[in-house]
């Protein structure tokens, strides 16, 4: 819920966290409330980055909390490949506009560009379905583990030494 979002990010923020990774999104046409704007203007000016998902709707448009301004926004890209050459391109599923960020690895299961006998994929954890419990490895698609991998860059970026004011110029630089 919003009300769950607005409580975590505050408490992220009051207890030091360096980044937020939003790893979800509202829908295109959701109107957030005021008091998760407050949420995300105490967190940025607490000098925490918050990175967000443009959505998964594969439409023009970014969607909350990814659109609020200070956040790194976050759409997903996939590998093809065509002419015997690679190619990235804007995934099918990803939302797109001039404002994002940057764009990620957000995998495909249709392809296996590698060969390797594994669907081009992100490689992440979850739980089972029938037994949440357990933790399993499963391929991933979508901006959710576009906008992890980003904030992975941006954490390393700040590791070693970036400047918080320079870590969007930073990530243009790396993506390139």
């Amino acid at each position: 819920t919003e009300s769950a979002l607005t409580n975590g990010i505050k408490y992220a923020a009051k207890n030091g966290a360096d980044i937020i990774t939003m790893g979800l999104s509202f829908s295109l046409n959701y109107k957030p409330s005021y008091s998760l704007r407050q949420a995300i203007d105490y967190a940025i000016n607490k000098g925490v980055i918050l990175v967000g998902t443009a959505g998964n709707d594969g439409k023009y448009g970014v969607t909350y909390p990814a659109k609020f301004p200070g956040l790194i926004s976050v759409g997903a890209y996939e590998r093809i490949k065509k002419n015997g050459k690679v190619h990235r391109i804007i995934s099918r599923y990803s939302n797109f506009s001039n404002s994002l960020s940057i764009f990620a690895p957000g995998g495909a299961l249709n392809i296996d560009i590698d060969n390797d006998g594994h669907p081009d994929g992100i490689l992440g954890i979850t739980t089972e379905l029938q037994n949440p419990e357990k933790f399993i490895y499963s391929f991933q698609i979508g901006t959710s583990p576009a906008t992890a991998i980003v904030s992975g860059v941006v954490a390393r970026l700040l590791a070693n030494g970036c400047p918080r004011e320079k870590v969007d110029e930073a990530l243009r630089d790396v993506s390139r």
